[in-house]
């Protein structure tokens, strides 16, 4: 920029900020979630307006932790299936051996891309 600054050049600059997902009372939380979810991971989440966290009322929370927890699942399974219908019997382990760790260790948790998580 500095560089730039010396001869007049123009310049842009991204400036990806903390992207916050509101979300209120009367919204229909599966399509919410489903969307919020798409938004963080397309792309890896390199995009500047991807959802960097959720707002919303304390009723709320589970559900909305449950509806975004159950799109991973869901997303993951599928992208799995499609990989299944192309591969060899050693996926097949893989996908069995993968969904079995995925219902124990991650049960009741959620991992949004933060340095927290929400449990």
């Amino acid at each position: 920029m500095e560089a730039a600054a010396r001869h007049l050049t123009p310049v842009t600059l991204e400036l990806g900020g903390k992207s916050p997902c509101y979300i209120d009372k009367d919204v229909d939380l599966r399509v919410a979630c489903r969307r919020i979810t798409w938004g963080k991971f397309v792309n890896c989440g390199q995009t500047c307006i991807a959802p960097d966290y959720i707002l919303c009322e304390p009723s709320l929370q589970n559900r909305v932790v449950e509806g975004i927890r159950q799109t991973l699942l869901v997303s993951y399974l599928i992208y799995l299936s499609l990989s299944l219908s192309r591969s060899s019997s050693l996926s097949l382990s893989l996908y069995r051996s993968s969904s079995l760790f995925l219902s124990k260790s991650y049960s009741n948790q959620i991992y949004l891309y933060s340095p927290s998580y929400i449990s």
